[in-house]
């Protein structure tokens, strides 16, 4: 009985912990964050011979004072880029800050670079939700121009 009670005691400590605590959907990523955004993006394989394609991977995280009001972030992911005509062919390192502003429905994300010379590439999004779309709905040129699928999810 007395371990009965000493579990319901620490049970109830742990929930009260978390009351007092919160946990926001945001607050394990930063204390201002108000979007996350992934990103996984196709590059179709073999269009431009045997051996090509790739695809771009990136998590960002975006701060504010509200899911509108724009600001900056930062990111962070890789790509690889087989044998296409954009820039070095092979996997890179992805990562740094951003801006971001909201239009109607849309978020454009501003400051990410891809590959190994660092293409500078402006990012659109949905403000919330799931989204499967081309890679040309996503990335800005050159990067846009890539044929693919790009598989987008914001949350906030």
């Amino acid at each position: 009985m007395r371990k009965a009670v000493l579990l319901a005691a620490l049970v109830a400590l742990a929930a009260l912990a978390v009351g007092l605590l919160g946990t926001g959907t945001a607050s394990a990523y930063g204390k201002d964050a108000v979007h996350q955004v992934t990103i996984s993006s196709s590059i179709t394989p073999n269009l431009f011979g045997p051996g090509t394609g790739g695809g771009i991977w990136l998590w960002i995280e975006l701060d504010g004072t509200s899911a509108t009001s724009g600001g900056t972030g930062d990111y962070t992911g890789s790509d690889c880029i087989h044998h296409t005509p954009l820039g070095p062919t092979r996997a890179h390192p992805d990562s740094g800050e951003v801006t971001w502003s909201v239009s109607g429905t849309t978020i454009t994300i501003v400051g990410v670079t891809i590959g190994g010379d660092n293409q500078p590439v402006t990012i659109t999004v949905p403000l919330s939700g799931h989204e499967r779309t081309d890679n040309a709905s996503v990335f800005s040129p050159p990067v846009g121009f890539l044929p693919g699928r790009a598989e987008v999810q914001v949350t906030g």
